[in-house]
């Protein structure tokens, strides 16, 4: 049976991969702020200060400053506030960074809320968007600074760009088996890339991840450490729960196929009368899981023929184009935001 300890790295592990290129991308930003703060410092100065800036690293002991300098134009000089303004936000970036896997690390306390936990997580995570977003203006000259109080303010999910969600940092949750009624909650979180790991301390519920299953989301329950590993590679926004005792192993995948028989495979379900101890919830959730199964273990795979009738195709209805054109208008949103 497999300790606390190892059950959290585990999870660690797992997200491993998502975890590494949210950091390489915050490095790359605290980068480019630096940089953008280099130059304008420069530009005040010596225009030999300002050339050295352009070339970076790359540029010592290569090209002389001096007569490079001559070369380019000076930036567009931005005010002394609005440079404490920046500085303030690589100071944010820089502390983000800093803090390492307790960026995307969080405990549910003792009779605490999961989902409110995990809200609150993400929103401090999710303050490196708010940073860049609210300085972005500045660093390409396209406009001039929000409120600086803002700044340092913790930006909830809900107000994230589908390409920040797309970027999103992963989440591992230590939570007791106790805290856990409050998984079916996190479904709203459960967008873009975004990746949950709940290491469950002391025995779980069942079926506390039963109701998150939907067509485009990866859902696991497992005892099983490198079975997470999985979860990392999934190009869906996934959730999984691990613990040592109490979980019932299911797999949901969308990747597997079009159909529930192809993406979800469960383990032994408890029989009815082994559920006697358990509370109306954790009941309706093994109800749930079983019923799932249940109905589509009978199913025809994916791979196979099934015979059906042709069916002509609806007419185009006015509400999905609009939804096809508000749809490319946020991608067209997101790519000026980021690009």
């Amino acid at each position: 049976m497999p300790s606390d300890d190892t059950l959290i790295r585990g999870a660690v592990e797992a997200v491993r991969e998502p975890a590494e290129a949210f950091h390489s991308a915050l490095a790359r930003a605290i980068e480019d702020v630096r940089s953008f703060l280099a130059r304008h410092r420069a530009s005040a100065g010596d225009p030999k200060d300002l050339a050295a800036a352009e070339l970076g690293r790359f540029g010592e002991g290569r090209v002389d400053a001096t007569r490079f300098a001559a070369l380019i134009a000076p930036p567009k000089t931005i005010g002394s506030a609005d440079l404490l303004y920046v500085e303030r936000a690589l100071e944010i970036l820089v502390k983000a960074e800093s803090r390492g896997t307790d960026l995307w690390k969080v405990r549910v306390h003792g009779g605490g809320n999961l989902r409110e936990t995990v809200a609150t997580a993400l929103a401090d995570t999710g303050r490196v968007f708010g940073v860049m977003r609210r300085i972005a203006p500045l660093l390409d000259g396209r406009g001039t600074k929000v409120d600086a109080g803002n700044l340092g303010q913790g930006y909830p999910f809900e107000s994230w760009t589908r390409a920040e969600r797309a970027a999103a940092p992963p989440l591992v949750v230590e939570v007791e088996g106790s805290d856990m009624n409050g998984a079916a909650g996190l479904s709203e979180f459960l967008d873009g890339a975004q990746k949950i790991v709940l290491a469950v301390r002391d025995t779980a519920p069942p079926a506390p991840l039963a109701h998150l299953i939907s067509p485009r989301v990866f859902v696991m329950q497992t005892q099983d450490p490198a079975e997470l590993l999985r979860l990392g590679k999934s190009a869906d926004p996934a959730i999984a729960a691990i613990a040592a005792v109490g979980l019932v192993p299911f797999l949901h995948d969308p990747s597997l196929g079009r159909r529930y028989a192809d993406r979800l495979t469960v383990g032994d379900i408890p029989a009815p009368d082994e559920l006697r101890t358990l509370g109306f919830r954790q009941i309706e959730e093994v109800e749930h899981l079983r019923e799932l199964a249940d109905t589509h273990r009978g199913a025809p795979r994916g791979d196979q023929k099934v015979e059906s009738t042709p069916v002509a195709p609806p007419e185009a209805d006015p509400v999905d184009h609009l939804a096809g054109w508000l749809l490319q208008q946020a991608n067209l949103v997101d790519g000026a935001e980021h690009g």
